[in-house]
């Protein structure tokens, strides 16, 4: 298997496992997001597992010439993926406070399972862009 369908199928089903809790259990899913929200270090943490994401989408998609437009866009992917984790790991505190107005603002149980639906649907085409990739 390619290094760049091995980082997107990772993509995938952690996109399909992280939203679809929020399908099928909204409420434990915002009680497990706000514990999750409570310690800077455990967003470090996060910060650092998106880091090493956005890194291994940075180094292996742009070599992949057989899907012109797959290669450019995983590679933005990275690239934001490695912005978003130096927020986590250099400004903790500023992402909870914009994660918490986005919680308490999506609050709603309806809501909660559009989102996850979406989520899963996203993280489902990552995994088939995965088995393409290969």
């Amino acid at each position: 298997m390619e290094p760049i369908a091995v980082m997107t199928l990772f993509l995938g089903l952690f996109v399909v496992v992280s939203r679809g809790a929020l399908l099928v259990a909204p409420a434990a899913s915002i009680q497990a997001f706000r514990m999750l929200l409570e310690r800077p270090s455990w967003l470090r943490l996060m910060g650092a597992l998106f880091f090493l994401l956005g890194l291994g989408f940075v180094q292996t998609a742009p070599a992949v010439p057989q899907h012109p437009v797959a290669s450019p866009a995983l590679t933005a992917l990275g690239w934001a993926l490695l912005a978003g984790a130096a927020l986590l790991l250099i400004w903790p505190r500023g992402y909870q406070l914009l994660a918490k107005l986005v919680i308490d603002a999506l609050a709603d149980g309806s809501v909660l399972r559009v989102i996850g639906a979406l989520g899963v649907l996203v993280g489902l085409g990552f995994v088939w862009l995965a088995i393409t990739l290969n």
